[in-house]
């Protein structure tokens, strides 16, 4: 498929990572895989670091949602909070007393997670992402139940352990939501 705009053919690719992506780090893929991402160079782009494009880029796989929101300007970062509350429902589970289980798709974009929404790094002196940074990211868009799980692990300063899950690729029909709600 391909899409017209601004007087330009894109492929889907071209759009998730040319035009939302480009200022954003590149997929921890393979060599193999990473050599089918498009590097094209266009004038317009999204310039500010936001990872809940993580979650509002839905390849249409049983591992995302299956609704997506129409997303307009004036409702976006609700809309974007919105996608990623739902995305956590399904992406994130709280397996016992120090173990997250999350999608392969989290750890894909690891390096995304690195700068908050107002643009400020949140990376250790070490120079990457620490776990407890990771969880403190995502935190505020988990439902009560994981949210306290995950803050009595937190206070407990025992080691998190994440277990990633292979995202599944099988495809579904996506349903276009006008005004995403939290269910």
């Amino acid at each position: 498929f391909s899409y017209e705009a601004f007087g330009d053919i894109f492929s889907l690719a071209e759009l998730e990572h040319c035009i939302i992506r480009k200022n954003m780090h590149k997929p921890n893929l393979s060599v193999i895989a990473q050599s089918f991402v498009p590097h094209s160079d266009y004038d317009f782009f999204v310039r500010k670091l936001d990872y809940r494009f993580v979650f509002a880029i839905n390849c249409g796989s049983d591992s995302q949602p299956q609704k997506i929101p129409i997303y307009v300007p004036e409702s976006l970062d609700k809309q974007l909070n919105i996608t990623v509350r739902q995305s956590l429902q399904k992406l994130l589970k709280i397996a016992d007393t120090s173990t997250v289980i999350m999608s392969q798709l989290i750890q894909i974009h690891l390096r995304d997670f690195e700068t908050n929404l107002d643009g400020r790094s949140i990376v250790t002196i070490a120079g990457s992402l620490s776990t407890k940074q990771l969880m403190l990211v995502l935190l505020p868009f988990l439902r009560r139940e994981a949210r306290d799980a995950l803050k009595a692990i937190l206070e407990r300063r025992t080691n998190i352990t994440i277990k990633y899950t292979a995202i599944d690729y099988n495809c579904r029909h996506l349903l276009l939501e006008d005004t995403p709600t939290m269910s």
